[in-house]
């Protein structure tokens, strides 16, 4: 059975949702963002994939950013930039030290996550 990529995202939610429960807040906080953004690669390769598109290999990441962004469809222009902000704080999220105000940028990754999931099912 292929894997719903979305539960990552709905994961992500619950861990902020409950991460004080937990009791490991920012590390909650970090894992969220990182899901959300996987959740989001993940279900736009599938989308572009479907559509015919060649997964790339090692520049995967980069690659379908890029599939997204070089359109001039709005909509897929917006999911593109969405992805590449999802990238950027996963990034931070998995390899800084210190993140700034990460509820913040938690908060801000799953907002948009949600905003790339809902665009892709418009397509």
């Amino acid at each position: 059975m292929t894997f719903n990529w979305v539960d990552y995202l709905n994961l992500a939610e619950i861990l902020i949702r409950e991460r004080a429960k937990l009791g490991y807040e920012e590390a909650c906080q970090r894992s969220a963002i990182s899901r959300a953004y996987y959740a989001t690669f993940m279900s736009a390769t599938q989308k572009a994939k479907a559509e015919g598109w060649v997964t790339p290999g090692r520049e995967q990441h980069r690659a379908i950013r890029n599939h997204f962004t070089k359109t001039t469809d709005k909509d897929r222009q917006r999911i593109g930039t969405w992805l590449q902000r999802l990238a950027d704080n996963r990034e931070s999220a998995d390899y800084r030290d210190v993140a700034g105000d990460i509820q913040k940028v938690a908060e801000l990754s799953l907002l948009e996550a949600r905003k790339v999931i809902d665009t892709l099912g418009r397509l």
